[in-house]
């Protein structure tokens, strides 16, 4: 008479652990220690592990896509950000330098304190007083003022993007 008393598992199935009261004959009790003996021996086949390993490599191959696409996200995010920054400085500094009547020299007096180097160019664009670029790792600032009209241009690109930040014109009233 057999009774389970528990199951173990086996590879995803369940084996039921029989425990006997009795062994009726030899033959039956060595039918259970050959199939225990079988299964005592089934380890990982090869295809198993061809198809664990598969699996591993196209996991690793999907995250490291991911990750440098990330990487290259986060890297062009960072330059249009410093692109701004500059941007944003620049007209703050040409609308100070208006509303206190400094002009050009009031201009880079206020930007310099900023902390970003300004560059004047020698020739200044077709219908601006003045030309400038700052360069700050690899994003490069191009700033065109006309006194004239006081208005101010500002641009931007970086090694990777022509048109980091396109042209933006203010006018200070």
């Amino acid at each position: 008479m057999k009774k389970t008393l528990f199951s173990l598992p086996c590879w995803g199935r369940w084996h039921g652990r029989a425990v006997t009261d009795e062994v009726s004959s030899s033959n039956e009790k060595a039918k259970t220690d050959l199939i225990h003996k079988k299964r005592s021996r089934r380890g990982f086949t090869i295809v198993e592990l061809v198809v664990t390993l598969t699996i591993i490599v196209l996991v690793s191959a999907i995250s490291i896509g991911v990750v440098a696409v990330n990487n290259k996200t986060y890297g062009e995010t960072i330059d249009m950000i410093e692109a701004t920054n500059i941007a944003e400085n620049a007209v703050e500094c040409f609308r100070f330098a208006v509303n206190n009547g400094g002009g050009v020299a009031a201009f880079e007096n206020a930007f310099n304190r900023t902390g970003a180097s300004l560059q004047k160019q020698d020739e200044p664009k077709d219908g601006y007083t003045d030309s400038y670029k700052v360069n700050v790792d690899d994003v490069v600032v191009e700033i065109d003022i006309d006194t004239a009209t006081n208005t101010i241009t500002v641009s931007a690109s970086s090694d990777t993007d022509a048109n980091l930040l396109e042209p933006i014109t203010y006018t200070v009233r």
